[in-house]
């Protein structure tokens, strides 16, 4: 697993970012916004092979997740592609709350397709 200052620096920005957005925002809100990003370290991508799979993931969509499965480089590049399903798993591991799951999966996703409030969404989507 790989978590590196740049996405430390970016989860903080994020919980700031929601925290000067709402008044109060609750323990789970900023747990959703420090975590949505965890599946990351599932793939061992430093910042051009994630610059590359983001690319490719844009123009092969669902494809790229079929190299998954293999080994080496193009296997990070399909694990990074499912990052947010991933995170969504080790999050559901450790029992945390249905909205800090629900937003590492849906981060992504277009708003018609949360299901969180579309309110908090917008606010933790503008914040990433």
């Amino acid at each position: 697993m790989r978590h590196t200052p740049v996405d430390r620096s970016h989860t903080i920005a994020v919980a700031r970012s929601v925290q000067d957005q709402l008044d109060a925002p609750t323990p789970t809100v900023l747990a959703a916004a420090l975590l949505h990003d965890i599946g990351k370290t599932e793939a061992s991508l430093g910042t051009a092979g994630r610059v590359i799979a983001t690319l490719l993931d844009m123009a092969l969509g669902d494809k790229i997740q079929r190299l998954e499965g293999r080994r080496g480089f193009l296997g990070e590049l399909g694990r990074y592609s499912t990052y947010p399903e991933k995170g969504a798993e080790l999050l559901r591991g450790v029992n945390s709350e249905p909205m800090v799951v629900a937003w590492a999966a849906l981060h992504h996703e277009r708003p018609d397709r949360w299901t969180i409030d579309p309110q908090l969404g917008a606010v933790l989507r503008d914040a990433d």
